[in-house]
């Protein structure tokens, strides 16, 4: 749970960054934390125990093969895309 409290901040600080720059305030702020409260549940989508991802186990997409790191990109980047031009 702290875990997830973390990667949520660090989402809004990155969105907070990106829109102190550009002239859409808060909207990064908004797709970045919705994309960091959807990481556990993109991981367990994407990831399997073929790709090296078990549940509860710490893992990082770095540790999988190139198609399962291109899949939780592009859903990531899918679910933040579908947040700032909705």
């Amino acid at each position: 749970m702290k875990h997830q409290v973390a990667v949520v901040g660090v989402g809004f600080d990155t969105g907070l960054t990106i829109d102190m720059f550009g002239k859409h305030q808060r909207m990064h702020a908004a797709a970045t934390v919705l994309m960091a409260f959807a990481r556990p549940r993109i991981l367990k989508l994407v990831g399997s125990r073929a790709n090296g991802y078990e549940v509860g186990n710490q893992s990082s997409p770095s540790s999988w093969d190139s198609n399962g790191s291109s899949t939780y990109v592009s859903v990531s980047v899918l679910l933040h895309h579908v947040a700032i031009f909705s």
